[in-house]
């Protein structure tokens, strides 16, 4: 129904793949549904939401969002307020430290995305009117694909003692102070956990 089945569009006659977005999806989610019934929400981080649509409530886009987007919130003036609340907030990890091979600075770019984005959502959770929130933490996806080699004996790219070794058990506890925080942050609402694999 949604019409979504991946990152991206099955090719049609080109060699290019074309990245999934927001415009791709058919059916309703759940905050249209919400929407409807007059309740407000706020959708943070989720992926393929590029660019965000109109909703009741607040919608910032996720990952896959254009690095250079200039329009990743909705509605209009959202940014400009994320943006004051947390100086120097970013949406996505530099990934070009991966390809440079610099995973020091990789893990040190993937913490300072989360606590900005954590910063972010508690701002917003605060400032705005909400009945549902959603707060999707991609990057545990993407340092868990990098780091998981570095601590897992049973990874055949594994080297006993190497200097990355407990690096992903260390963002896993800071993603679980994250959650901490947002929850704390609204401590009346019912929180839900889940990992999508």
């Amino acid at each position: 129904r949604q019409n979504i089945f991946g990152f991206f569009r099955p090719p049609r006659d080109q060699y290019a793949k074309m990245p999934i977005s927001a415009a791709d999806l058919r059916a309703p989610a759940i905050w249209d549904h919400l929407g409807r019934a007059g309740k407000d929400s706020l959708i943070l981080y989720l992926p393929l939401s590029y660019p965000p649509r109109d909703i009741r409530g607040v919608m910032v886009s996720g990952f896959m969002t254009p690095d250079h987007a200039a329009d990743w919130a909705s509605p209009p003036g959202v940014k400009d307020e994320i943006e004051r609340a947390v100086p120097g907030f970013r949406l996505n990890l530099d990934h070009s430290a991966i390809r440079l091979g610099q995973m020091d600075r990789f893990y040190r770019d993937a913490l300072e995305v989360l606590q900005g984005q954590v910063r972010a959502a508690v701002h917003l959770m605060g400032a705005k009117a909400w009945d549902f929130c959603f707060v999707h933490l991609h990057d545990v996806d993407s340092v868990t694909h990098q780091f998981w080699k570095h601590q897992d004996p049973a990874h055949p790219g594994h080297r006993p003692g190497n200097p990355h070794q407990g690096d992903l058990r260390d963002y896993y506890r800071a993603v679980d102070e994250a959650v901490g925080v947002l929850a704390a942050a609204a401590p009346e609402a019912a929180v839900l956990l889940y990992s999508d694999h």
